[in-house]
């Protein structure tokens, strides 16, 4: 990615409101292209990296594309569940990723 297209991509995530609490807690981003954009951002500096990986998997959702939807929080559960994933984190996300694969699959 450019360094303008990144300077722009950040200008447009500090734009939003409560990011954060907008995709984890509402389900309620208001642009979930933009969602994409971040989470593809985030991989490309942390490959490992599972709330990108749930940020696409919503995206994706919100997006309609099912099936890389499901990809990425498959993606995003395995990096939770392996051994050494820190135990808060680990906590929270996977209530978190249960919600979402309860939402995926209604």
């Amino acid at each position: 990615m450019a360094e303008d297209a990144e300077r722009n991509l950040l200008r447009r995530v500090n734009d939003v409101e409560d990011l954060f609490g907008s995709i984890l807690i509402r389900d309620d981003l208001p642009d979930w292209r933009l969602g994409e954009e971040l989470g593809n951002f985030l991989l490309r500096l942390w490959p490992e990296d599972p709330m990108a990986h749930f940020l696409l998997a919503r995206s994706y959702r919100h997006l309609g594309d099912a099936d890389r939807a499901a990809k990425e929080l498959d993606r995003c559960r395995d990096l939770v569940e392996r051994p050494g994933a820190s135990s808060p984190e680990r906590e929270v996300l996977l209530r978190i990723l249960e919600a979402e694969a309860r939402t995926q699959s209604s």
